[in-house]
């Protein structure tokens, strides 16, 4: 099928942060433009030194947001473009997609339906620049559930989808009529179907030579998101079909039109042409504005490439025996982080009991409260968060480099323990961050001795004592508890040690 450009997006999360609580009823709104000092211009309704009502954010860089605010976030109806002229038009909530909304990608591939926390969720439908047309549900940025897929050329699938690959019950119509109708695994049919040439139909059994006849090519293919053909007779050809979008942190449109199989496409058709999946290349942090009315942008930083030097530990990638507990912790850190900055208060007494702790449920499906995600259903649990959060403040923590550092799109790092304690230790990739897993009597201890370690690091801000971001618990549905204590890198430095 006809080809697509790939093209990477900057993220779409429009948060700034504030020092100051609004109040619907009282807040007063005054109309400003202001000018900031790295080129960016803010045009509309101000109160409380944050954006609230309708107003224009354009940045230096030609990234542009204009619409309805609320306490400082983009909320409602508004329109984000970027530079290379892709625009979003549609629901905001929260900084985020969220609602319905239309996308369209600088090549004119265009997706109108549902979002759900900046990701296509839900019924949608999405027309591609080669002519292509998906019609059905998504779910995290992938096609997920009942769709219709339909080629330029006529062929057509309609059936079930899993994780954004043709899985499960289908029919495949060619649009010379032929037409099949069975079970599809990765992209392909196994087990029995039924095979129909124009009116006459065959029933067969599982057709071998359509299952792992080759396992090295389909691995190839499937992660490649390509697609080849495998011949069952001179007359017939079946496809293996592999139509995803990678999940993203901002639901970047991922997919490349022109890697679409056409039922009589041959490896020698998409060759080499075909590349990678892109990615965000980096992502905004949160817009921050001051009381006093001044406003600024931090770009977040971008991970200098360390080139050849092998960094100490082990990735942890998909496969590792704790993936999912490194996906639980960054959904759960993500979660407490934004949850928690908000709450803009004087430290209390009662907020250092060590029985101030909050489960919070994550099902794979989303809440009003949590997003949608890959991973198992657990529960979260905070220990002393307003405290936590304090003491990020206190060591000038950004919560948005925070959270960029430890759930952004970089995987954590793994350490063995040599000690008697058993503890796994990860570490960040930017090495500023360093995560311990404890016992529940370590824990216990710490958060005794919590008031009085605050104090110690309030009155001696050069101290050389381990810094402490968070305490946290992880426990998914009939697993273990994994408790863990989120710490400083204490010799984590910009300079080198050289000779």
């Amino acid at each position: 099928s006809g080809g697509g450009t790939r093209y990477k997006q900057s993220s779409r999360r429009v948060v700034p942060t504030t020092n100051c609580e609004l109040n619907d009823a009282t807040a007063e709104i005054r109309i400003v433009e202001k000018v900031l000092k790295n080129g960016d211009l803010y045009n509309g309704g101000l109160s409380a030194g944050v954006p609230h009502g309708t107003g224009k954010y354009l940045w230096s860089d030609g990234c542009m947001y204009e619409g309805e605010w609320t306490r400082g976030k983009a909320s409602g109806k508004g329109r984000f473009s970027w530079p290379s002229g892709a625009t979003y038009e549609g629901q905001f909530k929260d900084g985020r997609m969220d609602g319905e909304g239309t996308f369209i990608g600088i090549d004119g591939d265009t997706y109108r339906g549902h979002w759900l926390w900046g990701r296509k969720h839900g019924y949608g439908e999405k027309r591609y620049a080669n002519g292509d047309v998906y019609q059905g549900n998504w779910k995290a940025n992938l096609q997920d559930g009942n769709g219709r897929y339909v080629w330029s050329d006529g062929n057509e699938y309609v059936g079930e989808w899993k994780n954004g690959v043709i899985f499960g019950k289908g029919t495949m119509t060619w649009a010379n009529g032929n037409r099949y109708e069975g079970l599809w695994e990765n992209g392909a049919p196994v087990g029995k179907g039924v095979l129909s040439w124009n009116e006459e139909k065959t029933s067969t059994n599982q057709f071998g030579g359509w299952g792992r006849r080759n396992k090295k090519k389909d691995d190839e293919i499937v992660q490649q998101k390509l697609s080849s053909v495998e011949t069952m007779s001179k007359n017939t050809n079946f496809p293996r079909i592999c139509i995803s979008e990678l999940e993203d942190t901002n639901a970047c449109d991922n997919v490349e039109a022109g890697s679409m199989l056409s039922p009589y496409t041959s490896e020698s058709d998409t060759g080499d042409n075909a590349s990678g999946c892109g990615e965000c290349e980096w992502a905004r942090s949160p817009l921050l504005l001051e009381s006093g009315g001044a406003m600024s942008l931090q770009q977040s930083p971008r991970w200098l490439d360390e080139g050849d030097v092998k960094k100490p530990g082990h990735t942890v990638t998909a496969g590792h025996k704790n993936y999912d507990l490194m996906l639980n912790l960054q959904l759960g850190i993500r979660y407490s982080v934004g949850k928690h900055a908000s709450l803009l208060r004087e430290l209390r007494h009662c907020d250092f009991d060590p029985k101030d702790k909050q489960w919070t449920r994550f099902p794979p499906e989303g809440s009003k409260s949590t997003p949608p995600h890959l991973s198992v259903e657990f529960k979260w649990k905070d220990y002393c968060p307003v405290v936590f959060r304090h003491l990020r403040e206190l060591f000038t923590v950004d919560p948005a480099d925070y959270m960029l550092a430890i759930c952004g799109n970089e995987s954590l790092r793994e350490f063995s323990s040599p000690g008697k304690s058993g503890s796994s230790f990860y570490l960040t990739q930017d090495e500023r961050f360093m995560i311990k897993t404890m016992k529940k009597s370590e824990i216990k201890v710490l958060l005794k001795m919590l008031p009085s370690y605050y104090e110690h690091v309030s009155k001696y801000k050069n101290s050389l004592v381990t810094k402490f971001f968070g305490v946290h618990c992880v426990k998914p549905v009939g697993g273990q508890k994994t408790r863990f204590i989120v710490m400083g890198n204490l010799f984590c430095s910009e300079y080198r040690i050289h000779k």
